[in-house]
């Protein structure tokens, strides 16, 4: 819920735009629109299209539906470990939210779900610290030593038996992060050219209304979903290979980067990705371009009425 709530904030500071569509024009503007970055609305419209289970991310159900949209599993495969956690399938078929996608066989629905999902891990708040793992403490590499080796046994024991103490360790599982991050840049790398195309596209349209652009976006990001989806594949094979330098590394953020001048920050707050030095996706810049769109605020036919009774009246 904090990814949720601290985009509902960032975004009321729009509102006012909304607002502005229906706002009668009593005076005459030469100008009824205003510029405004294509990255907020195009981001806008991607979290609001977000799959969420009870208001929250779920990352299980989530797996199962890019099984389904990726064509990695069949609808068979699903339903059998669904029903291996008894899990009622005709009840689900009812659901009209993300757990109906399970099992309502709408492929370009399940596309588009799992497209949105994995932007929106961009956007969500970085916790390193589920990557800590318990293991027990490493055993003494030198056993010759079968005094130093007793006094390690009596040390491990005395600190399993004491109350508030433990006999294992908190390990950083390396790996497991590299691996994420080799799919975090992945995923990076084909968001940014769905965000150039949409935005390419959304440039050509001139002066509409903040529903109209959001519109546009829901119908480009669902017609482009299957090419997102194969487009992240090729990009983490091809990633999946390259070695991962950890720049700085804090509980809620890090920085990394490959051997292919390929650079990941993350934190709580933002994200930003670059190539070869250039911001690549982040802070407004999409593929090192700033993209605008004009935005109409005001209600022309309000004002066209207004100038048309202010004519009869005058006579």
């Amino acid at each position: 819920m904090m990814f949720f709530s601290r985009f509902q904030a960032a975004t009321g500071g729009l509102l006012f735009l909304i607002c502005g569509q229906a706002m009668s024009v009593t005076s005459h503007f030469q100008v009824t629109t205003v510029s405004m970055p294509a990255w907020n609305i195009i981001t806008d419209t991607l979290i609001k299209m977000t799959p969420l289970v009870n208001g929250q991310r779920d990352d299980g159900v989530m797996s199962l539906v890019c099984d389904l949209a990726r064509g990695d599993k069949t609808q068979q495969d699903i339903d059998e470990a669904l029903l291996k956690k008894n899990v009622n399938l005709q009840a689900l078929a009812k659901d009209n939210g993300t757990l109906g996608l399970l099992v309502n066989r709408d492929l370009t629905a399940q596309q588009t779900a799992c497209s949105t999902y994995l932007i929106s891990v961009l956007f969500t708040p970085v916790d390193n610290s589920a990557y800590m793992q318990n293991v027990p403490p490493a055993e003494k590499a030198d056993t010759k030593n079968t005094d130093a080796a007793g006094k390690d046994d009596k040390k491990a024991k005395s600190a399993a038996d004491t109350p508030g103490k433990s006999a294992v360790e908190k390990v950083f599982n390396q790996p497991r992060f590299e691996q994420d991050v080799r799919t975090h840049i992945a995923i990076a790398q084909a968001t940014a050219q769905l965000y150039a195309l949409m935005a390419g596209n959304l440039e050509r349209m001139k002066g509409e209304s903040w529903g109209t652009y959001q519109m546009r976006i829901e119908q480009m990001v669902r017609e482009y979903s299957p090419n997102f989806l194969k487009t992240v594949k090729v990009f983490y094979q091809a990633e999946s290979t390259r070695p991962i330098v950890t720049r700085s590394l804090t509980q809620y953020g890090y920085d990394i980067s490959d051997s292919s001048y390929h650079q990941l920050i993350r934190d709580q707050h933002a994200f930003l990705f670059r190539s070869r030095s250039v911001d690549w996706l982040g802070n407004g810049v999409i593929m090192g371009k700033r993209y605008f769109v004009d935005l109409n605020i005001l209600d022309t036919s309000a004002k066209k009425d207004t100038v048309v009774r202010g004519g009869k009246k005058g006579h």
